[in-house]
């Protein structure tokens, strides 16, 4: 439970950026999990599960919400790598040469 708490108030702190092409499946998404972060525990909770199983199960609102800042924040297409790749050629043998 301590790394649910931890992972909690990690996501918690996550700065919010203006202009994240986030799609609407990542926005619902991290609505549910901050939504339905406590039930879905209640629900857990009385489940005679053990540890093992419980633990993670309890950590799924918070993967969620997680992953739901993480992909697709990362536009990898900028000017910069664009300009590098072109630059690139692939070898015969498989290694990169610039």
């Amino acid at each position: 439970m301590a790394t649910a708490i931890l992972v909690d108030h990690i996501v918690e702190h996550v700065p919010t950026v203006d202009g994240v092409p986030y799609s609407e499946m990542q926005l619902r998404v991290r609505k549910w999990a901050r939504d339905n972060k406590a039930k879905w525990r209640r629900t857990l909770a009385p489940l005679p599960l053990p540890p093992v199983v419980k633990a993670p199960l309890m950590l799924v609102p918070t993967v969620a919400e997680a992953w739901s800042y993480a992909t697709g924040s990362y536009d990898m297409r900028t000017p910069e790598i664009q300009t590098y790749e072109e630059s690139v050629t692939w070898g015969g043998s498989g290694g990169m040469v610039i």
